[in-house]
């Protein structure tokens, strides 16, 4: 039996194994950005590296190679990746396509006649990917998760989210440690790791709201993550321990009984930094799981078949933004900040997570927004979103390094 080694609560922690998942707009360098992570090597299933400029691309595993689900399996256990400290997957979408085929041939009963995955078969995909995350953070692998983004409706506004089929969203933006949405700003690829009104992200390590893509690299920001774990942040911890609890509570949930339950916990929560808007992000992925929707007039979640009867009964079209209130309705009401907003529809979609948990009062700083100063110039999205959360403090900015994601393709 191997000595038993006790850490002290003071002792520095390494982190070996991160995740990271990237997302965003067609051809906005989320491949290159994905490269710049630490002595990475990628899964190819995009058949996207031909796209970038050479001494961009990093060792890679071509698609030919990656038949099917078992191949890939195989892969993650050859021991010619224990020279690489990150495995890239790009996408993440299309790696599911194999995985979905795995599980149906596994049992047929995981497909559907016309083709596609059963309601059995999303289940079963979902826990075969919690078991492929697991063999490789065990392994000590950082992971970087490459996915497209897509519009959904939420109420009379359009939001963005990654593109990942059934419940492997749930798992990976709930075991995401980032997640960073990429676009084009004013000819240049920026990243986003702090959550707005019109994408989903995670900032666990207060990173700037909006960084350069060519000025900062995926291991640059592994390591200020690191830095900020270790760090005596009572901010930090306070986001941790939110974090932890939604995701437990979460877990637990079984029907619409639980879910509103927990819901009602988590109005209670002393929310900081992002971890209100994150965790009605949770709220509403663990919804779809259960084919739940949000009543805002009841306050309550329930099952969607009860939508259309309940929107006979009180007369009025029922959305997915809660307003704990139960009063009047918040999303009509302008932001503080209304002039510089300038939302996708003529709704103020600010309501959604104002709504969420208005009882509670987030302990950040004040909202930044989606601006970032950078080199004395300000990069500004060309539809500026303000999510009307605090945002976390602004640390210094990273150093610049010589592998960036500078140049066209993906």
């Amino acid at each position: 039996m191997s000595k038993i080694v006790i850490k002290k609560p003071t002792d520095y922690i390494k982190i070996s194994s991160t995740i990271t998942l990237i997302y965003g707009q067609p051809s906005s360098r989320k491949t290159t950005f994905a490269g710049t992570a630490p002595n990475p090597i990628m899964f190819d299933f995009d058949e996207g590296v031909h796209r970038l400029a050479k001494k961009y691309r990093v060792p890679y595993i071509p698609v030919e190679q990656l038949r099917n689900w078992g191949d890939v399996m195989e892969m993650i256990d050859d021991p010619i990746l224990d020279d690489y400290d990150t495995l890239i997957f790009d996408s993440v979408t299309k790696m599911a396509d194999y995985l979905a085929d795995f599980v149906i041939r596994q049992n047929i009963k995981n497909g559907k006649q016309g083709g596609g995955l059963s309601l059995q078969g999303f289940g079963a995909l979902g826990e075969a990917f919690r078991n492929f995350i697991k063999k490789i953070k065990t392994k000590g692998k950082h992971i970087v998760f490459v996915a497209h983004d897509k519009e959904y409706k939420e109420g009379d506004s359009t939001r963005l989210r990654p593109d990942i089929v059934g419940s492997n969203l749930g798992v990976v933006t709930r075991d995401a440690d980032l997640i960073g949405y990429m676009e084009i700003v004013n000819n240049e690829a920026v990243v986003q790791f702090t959550p707005t009104d019109r994408f989903y992200a995670k900032n666990s390590c207060q990173l700037e709201p909006q960084l350069r893509a060519s000025e900062t690299t995926i291991a640059e920001i592994i390591e200020r993550y690191e830095e900020g774990i270790n760090s005596e942040s009572v901010e930090m911890e306070r986001y941790k321990k939110v974090i932890e609890t939604v995701t437990a509570d979460l877990e637990k949930c079984e029907d619409a009984i639980d879910l509103s339950g927990a819901y009602e916990k988590l109005k209670t929560l002393d929310h900081v930094l992002t971890s209100k808007l994150e965790s009605w992000e949770m709220f509403k992925q663990k919804a779809e799981e259960l084919g739940l929707y949000f009543d805002k007039g009841v306050g309550a979640f329930l099952v969607k078949e009860e939508q259309a009867e309940s929107s006979e009964q009180t007369g009025e079209n029922q959305t997915e933004n809660p307003n704990p209130q139960g009063g009047e309705d918040t999303a009509e009401k302008p932001s503080e900040n209304a002039e510089n907003d300038k939302p996708h529809t003529g709704e103020n979609v600010q309501a959604e997570t104002a709504e969420v948990a208005e009882n509670v009062k987030p302990q950040g700083g004040d909202s930044n927004g989606a601006e970032a100063e950078t080199n004395g110039e300000v990069v500004k999205p060309q539809k500026a979103e303000r999510s009307g959360f605090d945002t976390p403090t602004v640390p210094s900015k990273p150093k610049a390094t010589k592998k960036t994601a500078d140049v066209t393709g993906e």
